[in-house]
């Protein structure tokens, strides 16, 4: 990941000022991270200094979140989109699907759904990875995002990021540790810890420090100035 982020991370920085500091660094290198996956897969391993690879990565990442970005529509997803399948028939939308369906409370399902819910939770159990800290971390908090942002005193967004990046890395590369540790179920993260922003200062001291082109004039004027 260092080899890919090094190369980029000027540009990543001036794309984080052209979100009008809506976005963070490091936010950005989560994303230009999810970019690179999703270009290995589509074309092939590559080297992360590749420039193709690069210059693609950061092209998407300024449209996503610089200059061009929509921040009114930027992270609308359209539930009224449909696809078509391969005979030419539409397909709903899948998360539209899942909004409207309807939960069944029929005892024998709740039941099935139940069982179902205690077989996953007992395989993912047995996995020390990110993604299941997170897991935990959200059923300790309720499912609260946005609680969980603010005691780890990070952003929503990064919050969404890393949740995002975890996935990825699960899928890609299951833990090492699996059946070795486990994460009990009220694993609680540290705390995170603020950090103060520089305020940003537009007032000059006059003569905070004296240039060399400073010391050259005085030298030569100073001693007219005192004159008279």
């Amino acid at each position: 990941m260092a080899r890919l982020l090094a190369p980029m991370r000027d540009a990543l920085k001036r794309i984080a000022r052209a979100s009008k500091n809506e976005y963070e660094v490091e936010d950005l290198e989560s994303e230009a991270y999810l970019e690179a996956v999703a270009y290995v897969a589509e074309n092939g391993d590559v080297a992360p200094e590749d420039a193709a690879l690069q210059e693609g990565i950061l092209t998407r990442l300024m449209r996503r979140f610089g200059f061009f970005a929509n921040y009114k529509d930027r992270g609308a997803y359209r539930l009224d989109q449909e696809s078509r399948t391969d005979d030419g028939e539409f397909v709903v939308n899948s998360v539209a699907a899942r909004l409207t369906a309807d939960v069944s409370t029929e005892p024998a399902e709740i039941l099935e759904r139940a069982q179902r819910e205690r077989e996953q939770e007992e395989i993912v159990s047995g996995r020390f990875s990110e993604a299941v800290a997170y897991l935990r971390t959200l059923q300790n908090f309720h499912g609260g995002k946005a609680e969980l942002a603010n005691y780890l005193a990070i952003r929503p967004r990064t919050l969404d990021t890393r949740l995002r990046r975890a996935m990825v890395l699960e899928g890609r590369q299951p833990s090492m540790f699996d059946g070795i540790e486990l994460l009990s179920e009220d694993f609680h993260p540290a705390q995170g810890l603020l950090r103060r922003r520089r305020a940003f200062s537009k007032s000059h001291r006059i003569c905070g420090e004296a240039r060399p082109w400073q010391a050259h004039l005085y030298s030569r004027f100073g001693l007219i100035l005192l004159r008279g």
